[in-house]
């Protein structure tokens, strides 16, 4: 029996199944379509596996954050679960997200803002209309304090180690209409007080002696807080979902990388990283930690990214101001091996294929 990851090459974006042992149960941990006319992945892979018999239920699903790359298909994969019923159920929601998409609506500066917060509402919209089918088995990520265990039966447990509750507090303060139009006013985006990242969801799933780290796109800052409030020793895993494609900002906390935080020792190690549309990303002081750390690393992606990229003519810098002076299509080489799949059995055994 085996616990089997498949992180799905959705771009720049991250969309990841747990397929629990025996093949028939899953968890979702987020959901993105890399283009709105696009086909999910993710639902893609349910269709197959329910025509195959292969699935009995979502057993339970996860918003780590808001943001556009982890909620572009969300809704649409809800209604379908919900239209055959299977699940999930459970949903863990950002605590941020109605806020968030009230922000969003209210405040938007571009064709960004409105498409997430579309997306976002119509992820609560689904949510609300599921919670008829399960009404005893919905929680908030902000109702289950790190710490919490929660058990899905055959063996598989998860315990929460973010967010903390004082991040919580402290970032919803920041989506208030005052805050958010002042930023807007001043030609700002929401801001490091109100970064989203800071807020997203980590769990570890144990499955047997093998354990897998899940961390959404967690920054530097919130493992800091991980740290000081003595949960990193909870965080070693065999499997490691690296946070945030990669980036320098969500792997190393005072200087010290995340990989030697979380690494098992002497025991083989995984990572898996949602590949980005930057070419800088993942970044290279990610991977060095990574390979210092004997992590066998994968990235999703490969092949040639198409993106329109704005810039200021006068300084080639990327635009960060409301109106674009040059719009440019820029093709971005991707590294990356195409989709990724881990097969965990409970005695930290992995075992990894790819797809192109």
């Amino acid at each position: 029996m085996t616990v089997v990851v498949h992180m799905f090459d959705v771009g720049h974006g991250e969309s990841l199944v747990v397929e629990l042992p025996g093949g028939c149960r899953y968890i979702v941990v987020d959901c993105h379509v890399p283009s709105s006319k696009g086909p999910s992945p993710v639902l893609k892979f349910f269709e197959e596996r329910l025509a195959e018999g292969r699935l009995e239920m979502v057993e339970l699903a996860v918003l780590t954050h808001p943001d556009i790359d982890h909620v572009r298909g969300y809704g649409a994969l809800l209604k379908w679960l919900r239209d055959h019923n299977l699940g999930p159920r459970q949903f863990w929601n950002s605590p941020v997200c109605r806020p968030w998409a009230n922000a969003l609506k209210e405040y938007a500066t571009g064709p960004d803002d409105a498409v997430t917060a579309e997306e976002l509402f119509r992820l609560l919209d689904e949510v609300a209309k599921s919670t008829n089918n399960f009404t005893d088995g919905y929680y908030h990520v902000q109702e289950t304090p790190p710490g919490s265990i929660i058990r899905l039966g055959g063996g598989v447990e998860i315990q929460i180690i973010a967010p903390p509750a004082n991040a919580v507090q402290a970032h919803m303060a920041q989506l208030s209409a005052d805050t958010v139009r002042e930023r807007r006013r001043l030609g700002r985006n929401f801001g490091p007080g109100s970064n989203t990242n800071l807020l997203s969801s980590a769990f570890v799933l144990g499955y047997g002696r093998t354990r897998a780290l899940l961390t959404g796109d967690l920054m530097n800052e919130a493992w800091a807080t991980i740290l000081q409030a003595g949960r990193s020793h909870n965080a070693r895993s065999h499997l490691f979902k690296v946070p945030h494609h990669g980036s320098k900002n969500s792997n190393f906390v005072e200087g010290v990388p995340l990989s030697r935080l979380v690494r098992v020792d002497d025991e083989c190690a995984v990572a898996i990283i949602s590949g980005g549309y930057w070419p800088d990303l993942p970044h290279r002081e990610t991977l060095e930690a990574l390979k210092e750390c004997g992590f066998a690393t994968y990235v999703t992606g490969g092949g040639v990214y198409e993106k329109a990229v704005e810039f200021r003519p006068a300084t080639n810098h990327l635009m960060d101001a409301d109106v674009p002076d040059v719009v440019e299509i820029v093709h971005i080489p991707r590294l990356g091996c195409g989709s990724i799949t881990v097969s965990c059995n409970g005695n930290a055994e992995l075992t990894v294929e790819t797809q192109m």
